[in-house]
């Protein structure tokens, strides 16, 4: 492999294996607890699986091995048939993981306006042809349309493979599936999740069932928290990609925005553990937190909100 010690980033790409390795870590534990008997039967926590599965793959190809990479000085040309796999499958768990939050977008919002709706759409197995219609869709442009590349030089995943050298981009080095990708799945988990807010608080005034405050807190509340943070995060993500893909800026933003695509693949198992007390009491129950004695400061108290029939209690 032929690399370009001018290229080499070893802090940056020291930086981004540890920190893709933490939220890998925390993604598996997620995933863990997502995967328990208690809550794998609920329409939302089906979405949340397909979406941290999607996670815990893409970290590797969109965290880990970036960071090793960006240690080495990696190019193009280092190893062509690597760049293509590689660039490919992250580009394909990336924006299956944005979809998925699309789908979860929509079950959320629809099991507070519609609840009625949100089981005919969702109940049994409606949900993973869901999950499957979305998978097969974006499996079809895995094979079809223009890869991305990881490259030293913006020590960041661009279409133009020659980024950083005398080389003019003639313009084939585009893929509009994942620019107008990028900006539907964005804007439209923000909106979805702003009416999903409007629905909770009208249900909140109306019923007096649920509270902001006290141990007691229902999932519902915790559930809009951490996908309201995540649909910010992907938003941010997703368009500063967009704007600075085709531009020369300065290294930093290059930088920030892949720390932040990563976020997407990461925060949701970190946003999940603070924020939904079922999943923390799942964690805090697993056999190698008992053995490292990792005790519980308070005790999870659970109470059952009727909110609708497939929302996580």
């Amino acid at each position: 492999m032929i690399d370009d010690p001018s290229k080499k980033h070893p802090i940056y790409g020291t930086f981004l294996f540890i920190y893709s390795s933490t939220f890998f870590i925390l993604d598996l534990i997620c995933l863990a607890a997502l995967l328990d008997n208690k809550l794998r039967h609920f329409n939302g926590i089906r979405i949340m699986t397909a979406i941290s599965m999607c996670e815990v793959i893409n970290i590797f190809p969109g965290g880990i091995i970036p960071g090793i990479l960006a240690f080495k000085g990696h190019i193009y040309c280092s190893n062509v048939t690597l760049s293509y796999f590689h660039g490919q499958s992250t580009l394909l768990f990336y924006i299956l993981t944005c979809c998925y939050a699309v789908l979860l977008s929509v079950n959320r919002c629809l099991a507070i306006a519609y609840p009625r709706l949100e089981a005919r759409m969702f109940d049994g197995a409606k949900v993973f042809i869901w999950i499957g219609i979305i998978l097969v869709y974006n499996v079809y442009f895995f094979f079809t349309t223009t890869t991305i590349f990881f490259g030293s030089k913006s020590a960041h995943f661009l279409y133009n493979p020659y980024f950083g050298y005398p080389f003019k981009d003639d313009g084939e080095n585009q893929n509009s599936w994942q620019y107008y990708s990028n900006y539907i799945t964005a804007f439209f988990v923000l909106f979805t999740y702003l009416t999903f807010a409007g629905f909770y608080l009208h249900v909140r005034k109306q019923t007096n069932k649920m509270s902001f405050s006290g141990q007691k807190t229902d999932c519902t509340k915790s559930i809009f928290a951490s996908v309201f943070i995540n649909a910010i995060i992907l938003c941010f993500s997703n368009t500063t990609y967009n704007i600075i893909k085709d531009m020369e800026v300065n290294d930093v933003f290059y930088r920030i925005s892949l720390v932040a695509a990563i976020a997407v693949e990461g925060m949701n198992s970190v946003v999940y553990y603070i924020l939904n007390p079922t999943i923390r009491g799942i964690v805090q129950d697993f056999k190698i937190f008992k053995i490292m004695k990792f005790y519980k400061v308070a005790p999870v108290h659970k109470v059952t909100i009727v909110v609708s029939k497939n929302s996580v209690k």
